[in-house]
C-alpha cells in the first residue's frame, strides 16, 4: 500500500483532508497530518511516507522548505504542493526542488486524489523496475556461481566438450594431420576462449587450430562429459 502524509496549517483545510478523501479506497495509507513543516519534519524522517502532500505557505517552515529538505533526505518520496498562490515564481520554485505535482487552491478532494493516483502509478511503476533489476541481478549471481562451480569440478577439456555438445555438434578424433574439418570447431572454441581465458590449456603443446580435433555437423554420438 502506498503511504501519504499531510502538512496543512489551516485547521479546517487539514481536518477536511483527511477525514473527507477516501483514502482507503485508493488504497492510500494515511500516516498523519502536522500543522507545518517543523512539527513535520521528524515525523516525515521517521514514517518515510511514499508521498507527502502539503501546503506551501505555513509558519516556521514553508513548503518549498520542506520539499528542499524532504528531497534529500528522502529522495524516493513524491512531493505534491497546495498552493493559494499563482504565480510564476512558486510554481518555478516547486520545479527547481523536484516537486511532482502542484495544485493550486481551492481543490477538491478529486483534484487532491487524482494527482495522488498520479504519483502513486509512478511508484508502483519505480518498484517493479526495481524488483526486476533485483531479479536480474540475482539471476545473473547464480550463473556465475553455477559457471564458477562446473569450472572447478571440470578441467578445460572438459568444459570444451560440454561446450561443443550444448551446442548440438558431433565430436570425433580426426587423424588428419593438417586439421581436415577443423574449421568447424574454430566457433564453438574461439567462444570458449573468449568466456575462460583458456586457450594454451585446450591447445597445449600445439599452436593454432590446426590441431583441433574435427567435428561435424549431423546425428550427434558424442556423450555429455561425466
Amino acid at each position: 500500500m502506498i503511504s501519504l502524509f499531510l502538512v496543512e496549517d489551516e485547521r479546517i483545510a487539514r481536518e477536511s483532508i483527511r477525514d473527507n478523501v477516501p483514502w482507503q479506497e485508493h488504497d492510500i495509507l494515511f500516516l498523519g497530518d502536522a500543522p507545518d513543516g517543523e512539527v513535520a519534519l521528524p515525523q516525515l524522517l521517521e514514517k518515510r511516507p511514499d508521498i507527502l502532500l502539503t501546503d506551501i505557505k505555513m509558519p516556521f517552515m514553508d513548503g518549498l522548505e520542506l520539499a528542499r529538505i524532504v528531497r534529500k533526505e528522502l529522495p524516493d518520496t513524491r512531493i505534491i504542493i497546495l498552493s493559494g498562490h499563482n504565480e510564476f515564481e512558486y510554481a518555478r520554485k516547486a520545479i527547481t526542488l523536484g516537486v511532482n505535482d502542484y495544485l493550486l487552491k481551492p481543490v477538491s478532494s478529486r483534484d487532491i486524489l487524482e494527482a495522488v493516483d498520479r504519483s502513486k502509478a509512478q511508484i508502483l511503476e519505480c518498484r517493479a523496475r526495481r524488483i526486476e533489476r533485483q531479479s536480474y541481478s540475482i539471476t545473473q549471481r547464480e550463473l556465475f556461481f553455477s559457471n564458477l562451480y562446473s569450472g572447478i569440478l571440470m578441467g578445460p577439456a572438459q568444459m570444451l566438450h560440454q561446450r561443443i555438445y550444448d551446442a548440438d555438434v558431433c565430436l570425433r578424433q580426426s587423424g588428419d594431420a593438417d586439421g581436415g574439418g577443423a574449421v568447424h570447431i574454430q566457433k564453438v572454441v574461439r567462444g570458449y576462449v573468449e568466456d575462460t581465458g583458456q586457450f594454451h590449456n585446450v591447445l597445449r603443446g600445439g599452436s593454432g587450430y590446426a590441431h583441433l580435433p574435427c567435428v561435424h555437423a549431423g546425428p550427434c554420438d558424442a556423450q555429455p562429459p561425466g
